[in-house]
């Protein structure tokens, strides 16, 4: 750490054309419980326009690892915003920082740096 990634939306991914779509942060010590933390770019465009929430942002959420359970928006970040994934002042901390997007705005960069 500190580990940088570039994000694409969904409607905008291509196959292994390099930036992802969702990061799963990995829970190497069962702190999660079944469950997992993920980092997108929720790109308003193509299957997500007119989306409600986090529109051009990126949103950070937890969800079970059953499909058919609901999923928690836990933020939204726009350029510059970060959001510390707290495991109880563990070494796991985490914050997740928006650190830029792209001109044309269909990728962003972000960076998880542990605290």
């Amino acid at each position: 750490y500190p580990r940088t990634y570039t994000l694409t939306g969904i409607s905008s991914w291509t196959p292994n054309s390099g930036p992802d779509v969702i990061l799963r942060v990995r829970d190497d010590t069962g702190i999660f419980q079944g469950g997992g933390f993920y980092v997108m770019y929720n790109r308003d465009v193509g299957i997500n326009a007119g989306t409600d929430e986090a529109q051009d942002e990126v949103a950070v959420v937890w969800g079970e690892n059953n499909p058919r359970r609901k999923s928690v928006l836990l933020a939204k970040l726009d350029v510059g915003d970060t959001y510390d994934m707290d495991f109880s002042g563990t070494s796991k901390d985490v914050r997740i920082e928006y650190v830029s997007r792209s001109s044309d705005w269909t990728t962003v960069t972000v960076r998880l740096t542990r605290i």
